[in-house]
């Protein structure tokens, strides 16, 4: 099997990541913060080391600012919404997944806010674009570092220096990013970066996190048990206890920690620089293949391209790739914004994206498949 769809989730895990799962079920999975005995107090400084190795991986100098969730989307819902009130306006690019999208959208369905999407592009147009559309009320830029479905990479730096100046808040969904790109938060006007720990950073589904970058404590989104403050009937009014309610997925937290370990061992730019390798193969592949053609663009950062076939559908070609054991995703990828803005016509397109663990064999292996559908 020749796996090319990390961009949903990565595959194969580093060894690590299963090994460290199967000893955290067997030494040391009690329920954190609820007891004092050894599995639980264990399981507590498990979940505190995965904090504090995300702050060194993403260059951030508050552990408890780290909140941690089911996974992005639920990470994204909860970074907007409880930086949000009601009568504000927020913008969002034309690139959101609709992790972003849908809970923007219902926000401004019930009437609590108003949005607007801004162009990608290079850093002088989403600039240009967003400085149109900002009214008095802008409260929120959310920006998805790096498109799911092709190379479009937003100018992050440039719109956090954008918002700082303007006191606006900016959420980064950094579901594609992380892992790849080498965040310095402590040095960025980012509000909160969101991501999951199953794609670029090689843990497992069941985890995603919020870096609370501005230490903001806002609106909760659900209240329960947490081990602090028990005796309250509020959530305790502090990171991250406030937004984290019910018993963390402490197995799938502590294969985060181990995975970003392999991260930080081989290094976010080597691991960058092995995929974009992998892509630009792949692309290079792909343009001398006969009714093939790919959408966005190509050359920018990231390990994800999207192409099509003048004659068939992009279903047909997951179905015909997918005959040959090789996983690719056809479709919208949850991503209509997206597929708008590259010019993708109905079914989408086909997705491929590269992780550490491809290699070129690999690659040229689709390839000769690809050049024998007719």
């Amino acid at each position: 099997m020749i796996y090319f769809d990390n961009a949903a989730t990565s595959f194969p895990k580093p060894n690590t990541v299963y090994s460290e799962i199967r000893r955290c079920l067997s030494k040391y999975c009690g329920n954190p913060g609820r007891s004092d005995h050894k599995l639980s107090l264990d399981a507590a400084r498990k979940i505190y080391s995965c904090r504090e190795n995300i702050s060194s991986l993403y260059n951030f100098s508050n552990p408890d600012a780290i909140t941690f969730t089911y996974n992005a989307t639920y990470a994204l819902n909860l970074a907007i919404k409880a930086r949000v009130k009601k009568g504000d306006h927020i913008l969002i690019s034309d690139i959101e997944h609709n992790a972003v999208l849908r809970p923007i959208h219902k926000l401004a369905a019930d009437g609590f806010i108003t949005f607007d999407i801004y162009k990608s592009g290079s850093d002088k147009e989403v600039i240009s674009s967003i400085n149109r559309l900002k009214k008095v009320n802008t409260s929120m830029i959310i920006a998805n570092h790096y498109s799911n479905i092709t190379s479009i990479v937003l100018p992050i730096d440039a719109i956090a220096d954008y918002a700082h100046t303007h006191e606006i808040k900016l959420i980064c969904d950094a579901s594609q990013s992380s892992g790849v790109y080498p965040y310095q938060l402590d040095k960025s006007g980012i509000s909160a970066l969101c991501a999951p720990a199953h794609k670029g950073l090689y843990g497992i589904q069941g985890v995603g996190f919020i870096i609370n970058c501005d230490g903001v404590v806002g609106d909760t989104v659900i209240e329960g048990g947490g081990g602090n403050n028990s005796s309250d009937r509020t959530m305790p009014a502090f990171l991250p206890d406030i937004y984290e309610a019910g018993t963390a997925n402490t197995p799938g937290i502590a294969a985060l920690d181990t995975a970003v370990d392999f991260i930080k061992k081989i290094t976010v730019d080597e691991i960058s620089y092995r995929e974009n390798l992998l892509k630009k193969r792949f692309a290079e592949g792909l343009a001398s293949i006969k009714n093939i053609y790919i959408l966005g663009n190509p050359d920018g950062n990231g390990g994800t391209i999207s192409f099509c076939h003048k004659n068939h559908t992009p279903a047909d070609m997951g179905h015909y790739l997918s005959q040959n054991n090789i996983c690719v995703r056809s479709g919208y990828h949850c991503s209509p914004l997206a597929h708008k803005t590259i010019g993708s016509g109905e079914g989408g397109t086909v997705r491929a994206s590269f992780g550490y663990f491809n290699t070129d064999k690999e690659i040229d292996r689709v390839l000769s498949i690809l050049d024998n559908f007719t």
